[in-house]
């Protein structure tokens, strides 16, 4: 299987490869890899690939981490619904 052609998030075309390089790299945690790969930044927030994203760090992990629980937003926010500065 050629991890180079696994898409783990499609909205910034991350591939598996992309994000087991970061963890060998040291990246640990999901925010680490979102920084460098921009992936969870996407259309969908995260709902498509965080939790790949977060098994494959657990899988990795050498203190026996396990996956977080975070939920991403059920819709993306519409930035007109936040409140303006005063």
């Amino acid at each position: 299987m050629d991890k180079s052609k696994i898409i783990v998030c499609r909205c910034e075309d991350v591939t598996l490869e992309d994000v087991e390089r970061c963890i060998e790299a040291g990246m640990t945690s999901a925010d680490e890899i979102k920084r460098y790969l921009k992936c969870t930044m996407g259309t969908c927030q995260g709902r498509g690939c965080f939790s790949i994203i977060d098994a494959l760090l657990a899988k990795k992990a050498k203190d026996g981490r396990k996956p977080s629980s975070i939920r991403p937003p059920l819709i993306p926010l519409d930035i007109k619904y936040l409140p303006e500065d005063e």
